[in-house]
């Protein structure tokens, strides 16, 4: 497989291509690479859990709920 995900410039901003074989392995590949733009993965470590529930019109929306929650 490619890599997890790709960073790539976009025009006035910065862009993510993420990858997946299944719809939640992309949408963890996308969240990792919108980190990556902000932080050194790196230096994450992981502290808490939790479970939620998103709801979106068709597999695009869903995303941008996904890369937007909290």
């Amino acid at each position: 497989m490619k890599e997890p995900y790709k960073l790539i410039d976009h025009t006035g901003d910065a862009g993510i291509i993420a990858y997946g074989r299944t719809k939640p392995e992309l949408f963890v590949n996308a969240a990792k690479g919108m980190f990556d733009l902000f932080v050194e993965p790196d230096t994450i470590e992981a502290k808490i859990s939790r479970e939620i529930e998103l709801n979106g019109e068709d597999p695009e929306d869903l995303l941008v709920v996904w890369l937007s929650e909290r």
